[in-house]
């Protein structure tokens, strides 16, 4: 953090939503890196899934983190993802370019993607 790098966009790009309670905190979002994530900076946060669910939880934990950081009076590292985070996840509908292996795997099957 001290070395000033600057990042435009973080790719978080199919990650396994760990369903078990007891795995909870493998989620990016319940994991204890995720404020470095956000302190990081930059200006999107891509996050591609084939489970809509995580996408949601993901962007209620953006929110979460905007109302901690206001209530402390703190610099509120989460505002620059609070507007992609309140529009939730939609459907991906370009399927011309695929990110990932799983991406291309998904779209040759026709199971739904989201971003």
């Amino acid at each position: 953090l001290d070395a000033e790098w600057r990042i435009s966009k973080h790719f978080i790009l199919y990650p396994n939503p760990c369903p078990k309670k007891k795995v909870f905190k493998n989620r990016w979002y319940a994991h204890p890196s995720f404020p470095l994530i956000l302190k990081l900076g930059g200006e999107e946060i891509l996050i591609r899934s084939n489970w809509e669910g995580y996408l949601k939880e993901f962007a209620k934990s953006i929110d979460y983190a905007h109302q901690f950081y206001s209530r402390r009076d703190r610099e509120d590292f989460a505002l620059p993802y609070l507007q992609d985070a309140h529009n939730g996840p939609v459907e991906r509908l370009d399927k011309t370019i695929a990110l990932t292996n799983f991406e291309k795997k998904y779209d040759a099957c026709g199971e739904r993607t989201h971003e």
